[in-house]
Formats: C-alpha cells, sequence, structure tokens
C-alpha cells in the first residue's frame, strides 16, 4: 500500500541525544578552522611559487639560496634584486612591450620576503634624470600665414 503525504505535512525529526548537536556544531566549527587555515596556506605557498619562478627566470637564482647568503653575497643578491625591480618599474613607466606586471609584483614580493628595501636610484635626482616625452602643442597659425583648406 503506497502512502501519500499531503504536500504541507512536514514528518517530525528525531531528535538528537542530548549533547549530540554540540558536538556536531564543535566538529563543524573545528573544520571551517581547518579549511582557512587551508586556503591561507595554499595562498601563500602560490605566492611563494610565483615568486620563485621570477627569480630564477629573471635573476637567475633560487630563493633558498638567496635565504641562506649572508654578508656581502646576501647583500648582493639583494642590490641585484633591487635593481631588476627598478628596471621592471622603468620598463613600465615607459609602456614597453616586455613590462610585465605579475613579475614586478613577484619581484617586489621576493625582496620583501627576503627582508631586503629598495635601495634609492644612484645619481638620480627627482625629475631631471627621467625621460621626458613632450608633444606638439596645436596652436593657430602664426599671424599672416595663410590656412590651408
Amino acid at each position: 500500500m503506497q502512502r501519500f503525504f499531503h504536500p504541507l505535512f512536514i514528518p517530525a525529526t528525531p531528535k538528537a541525544p542530548h549533547g549530540c548537536m554540540e558536538a556536531m556544531e564543535k566538529i563543524m566549527s573545528e573544520l571551517r578552522a581547518e579549511s582557512r587555515a587551508f586556503a591561507r596556506n595554499k595562498k601563500q605557498r602560490t605566492a611563494e611559487a610565483r615568486q620563485r619562478a621570477a627569480l630564477m627566470l629573471v635573476a637567475g637564482f633560487d630563493l633558498d639560496e638567496v635565504r641562506r647568503l649572508e654578508g656581502r653575497e646576501r647583500e648582493a643578491a639583494l642590490g641585484k634584486l633591487s635593481r631588476l625591480i627598478e628596471r621592471e618599474r622603468l620598463k613600465g613607466s615607459r609602456r614597453h612591450w616586455s613590462y610585465d606586471l605579475n613579475r614586478h609584483i613577484a619581484l617586489k614580493q621576493a625582496l620583501e620576503t627576503l627582508g631586503g628595501t629598495l635601495a634609492p636610484a644612484v645619481g638620480k635626482t627627482g625629475l631631471g634624470s627621467q625621460r621626458h616625452h613632450r608633444r606638439r602643442k596645436l596652436s593657430a597659425p602664426a599671424p599672416g600665414a595663410t590656412a590651408m583648406v
């Protein structure tokens, strides 16, 4: 015999034993915390992989190698990285076809990860050292000149 349930009929849910719901809520909150930790860890590993790739392709050295360096060797590597970032910045400001924003960001993050800072550019003082692109101003024809139609 087939049973017919009215569409508005909601069957009674069995009551959970006392303390079971609290345990389930605790498990769910732990799972949410683990999920957030996993997402943070994955994001960090992705950023580090991006930095490693940019360093290897552009600078030719590994992130772990630079972390192990000490003294003058470390300063030289950080200086090279700082110069590469400056070159990338100049490419971007001049709208060069080979400029890559992702590479620029990865290099900067790698420098921050290694604890370095961008060194001020040597010999550059303000706007006078940058190349300025001047556009010809359109003006009215000189007095006495005939206008071309």
